[in-house]
């Protein structure tokens, strides 16, 4: 027997709805991966994105069901403004700045993103436990 069903949901509402957490973007420029060790202050293989008004954006996570919960209809929004390919994206306690928990990072699933200044792109993030 693994996680139940109750207990996946209760781990994520207890994570993503408790607790205010941010998306960031990855930049291309540079990179050369993503590691376990990675902090918001120390990340080798990979910038953060500063090309998008604004701070990181908050992730609304919808009520977790079937061990997963998302933010569609909540999509994290950026406007762009700086032409820049972005690899994906990092999950952080904190708005802004290096000081907070880097909760994750991940690589888009379609690739990467080309943006031109004046572009808006939507990220839309699923978490799923087993």
């Amino acid at each position: 027997m693994g996680l139940t069903t109750a207990g996946g949901n209760g781990i994520l509402d207890t994570l993503y709805r408790t607790t205010t957490w941010y998306i960031g973007l990855i930049r291309d420029d540079g990179y050369t991966a993503l590691a376990a060790a990675d902090t918001l202050a120390s990340h080798a293989g990979w910038q953060e994105a500063d090309e998008y008004a604004g701070d990181r954006k908050a992730f609304t996570a919808s009520v977790a069901a079937s061990k997963s919960n998302n933010n569609t209809g909540n999509e994290a929004s950026f406007t762009i403004n700086a032409d820049q390919t972005f690899k994906g994206i990092l999950i952080a306690s904190a708005a802004s700045g290096t000081v907070g928990t880097l909760r994750a990072t991940v690589l888009f699933t379609g690739g990467d993103a080309a943006c031109s200044n004046g572009d808006t792109l939507e990220v839309a993030l699923s978490n799923t436990v087993a």
